[in-house]
């Protein structure tokens, strides 16, 4: 891309795979994802002095997605048996292809199902980052 290109979510990448390792298959079933990066701070207050002074202490991750309801889609498939199993997946997505991303490996804590008579049935996903196999690293 060119400097001052716009880019789209449609031209994002989202690969998973095994945890541990970096992932390599494409899910082209997801829609709607987000990616969170926060951090937590520990707080000194010191006398005399009127200010509060915070310190980053760790770095936080959320990975959310939606994921629609196919027949024999490999992807939701892991992610289900991620989620019904505690087990860990490789997810890296990307925000253009050759873009860049968090390459970590991420435990899936929310999955739940919508189910709308007039829409296809989906899936909205959340996971959360863990560094039990590999370091987490933006790419």
């Amino acid at each position: 891309m060119a400097t001052g290109d716009i880019r789209i979510g449609l031209e994002g990448v989202f690969l998973y795979g095994t945890a541990g390792t970096t992932p390599t298959t494409e899910a082209v079933n997801v829609d709607s994802v987000a990616l969170a990066i926060s951090k937590r701070t520990a707080e000194r207050i010191k006398r005399h002095k009127k200010y509060v002074a915070k310190k980053v202490t760790v770095t936080e991750a959320t990975l959310s997605f939606e994921i629609t309801d196919e027949e024999g889609d490999a992807f939701l498939s892991a992610v289900k048996t991620g989620a019904m199993n505690d087990t860990a997946l490789a997810m890296y997505a990307t925000d253009i292809t050759s873009g860049e991303g968090l390459n970590a490996d991420w435990y899936i804590t929310e999955f739940s199902r919508d189910e709308n008579n007039a829409e296809m049935i989906s899936y909205k996903v959340t996971a959360v980052l863990t560094d039990e196999d590999r370091d987490p690293s933006w790419e």
